[in-house]
């Protein structure tokens, strides 16, 4: 990820790198010494380990808590095109109230249907859906993500045991955004970002394949006023794409559905409570 971060252009930008606590923590620091520019980047080393919630949660808090007024979360299994910091700069000097975020990718959690045409470097527009595949935030989006980062959207098949390990920020996230009718995830017809990795906490080798293996990256940022992005309602998208983009929005809908609609609807003990007069009843 830190190579192709680097033909980005990353000059102005503060990098930051959260590392968990492992006999590999401290190659991690060399890694960076070695590929990024002296000064470029700050380390922080985790002195316990916080997981795939924790870890990104506190670094961006820290940011946010320290100044900064625009965050690009990046893991380290992901790929960047050569002009995801310039959509991140459009996002960042365009933004509107009711965007939510930022994806340098075009899908929802738990999809394999992401969407990417590299030849249409100039279209975004506006999605109710939300993925961890590269996200950019204002302060004004941490301030109505950081409350929800860590709500599990619902307990799943597993019940209680998926309720208690959580399905991860992103999820939380989607389910905000696909509650309230009026928010949006601005999302780029090219992908700027795609995952590289073949395993991970939330990722099998048979996904990676689906979802990541055959989808290609913009190659050029578009030429024109404002970096050359263009907003565009999905409808005024052409017509494979919208085709694309509207099956999307319907999937992550019937998804987040099925969700949310096991979501409990109060505190933990609450829902426990209610599960163990159901449970009664039953016997």
């Amino acid at each position: 990820m830190l190579e192709t971060l680097l033909a980005c252009g990353p000059q102005g930008w503060q990098l930051h790198v959260g590392v968990e606590p492992g006999p590999e923590q401290p190659a991690f620091r060399a890694i960076c010494a070695a590929v990024l520019p002296e000064g470029s980047f700050h380390v922080h080393e985790n002195r316990q380990r916080l997981g795939v919630n924790g870890n990104p949660y506190q670094l961006i808090s820290k940011r946010f808590r320290e100044g900064a007024d625009f965050v690009l979360a990046l893991e380290e299994d992901l790929e960047l095109a050569p002009d995801a910091l310039e959509l991140a700069r459009w996002y960042r000097a365009n933004h509107r109230p009711h965007w939510a975020a930022l994806n340098l990718l075009a899908g929802a959690c738990g999809s394999a249907g992401f969407l990417s045409w590299p030849e249409e470097p100039a279209p975004l527009f506006e999605s109710r859906c939300f993925n961890s595949i590269g996200v950019g935030l204002t302060r004004a989006d941490w301030d109505r993500i950081a409350p929800v980062w860590s709500q599990p959207p619902g307990p799943g098949g597993n019940g209680i045991r998926d309720l208690l390990s959580d399905w991860g920020w992103d999820w939380a996230i989607f389910g905000m955004v696909m509650q309230d009718p009026d928010l949006r995830v601005i999302q780029p017809v090219a992908a700027r970002c795609t995952h590289a990795g073949a395993s991970g906490t939330f990722c099998t080798p048979e996904f990676q394949e689906r979802a990541f293996a055959r989808l290609e990256l913009a190659q050029a940022a578009p030429a024109g006023p404002e970096g050359g992005y263009r907003l565009l309602s999905i409808d005024a998208l052409p017509a494979r794409i919208a085709a694309h983009a509207n099956a999307q929005q319907e999937s992550a809908f019937h998804l987040a559905r099925h969700v949310l609609s096991t979501r409990p609807k109060g505190r933990l003990s609450r829902w426990l409570a209610d599960t163990k007069r159901r449970l009664r009843g039953r016997n």
